[in-house]
């Protein structure tokens, strides 16, 4: 794990979480919603207990019910980054979430025959002034089963 705890980094990532680059293969829209509601399974408990709301990144092109279906499937409700976290300046203590404690945000998916690849970002709000928002950085690997999709990895990828 790669732990990037500084106030510079804090900043460089506000960015990064509006803004990522997105791959995304071709697969049908029910194995799409299998996959994610498992890979966000999978990294709920990486935050702590409380409201979650679940986004994904504008690039993904995942229709409004479609998120809509996954965020119930994993107990959460759907939002939008820019509706859920608040920045009064650009640094690291100017940030809080609005409305949820946990927010996750879908940003990437790469899918490779049998393999895929989910990477999220995590936010959650803490009781620390200097930096109010715990974010991290996180690709879950799953593979397709009979069932569905199972996540088999799971790697913290940034931490701030």
């Amino acid at each position: 794990m790669r732990s990037l705890r500084h106030a510079g980094f804090a900043l460089s990532l506000l960015p990064l979480l509006s803004s990522t680059v997105v791959a995304r293969a071709q697969v049908p829209q029910q194995q799409t919603t299998s996959m994610v509601a498992e890979a966000l399974t999978r990294v709920r408990g990486l935050a702590p207990a409380g409201a979650t709301a679940v986004g994904f990144a504008d690039g993904l092109a995942i229709p409004d019910a479609q998120a809509a279906t996954i965020a119930k499937a994993v107990h959460a409700e759907r939002q939008h980054l820019r509706d859920v976290r608040v920045c009064t300046a650009r640094e690291p203590g100017a940030c809080h979430l609005v409305g949820v404690r946990v927010f996750i945000q879908v940003n990437k998916l790469d899918v490779a025959g049998d393999t895929a690849r989910v990477q999220v970002s995590i936010m959650d709000e803490t009781t620390n002034s200097a930096q109010p928002v715990h974010y991290q950085q996180v690709a879950v690997t799953l593979v397709r089963t009979g069932n569905g999709w199972r996540a088999v990895g799971l790697r913290r990828l940034l931490e701030s």
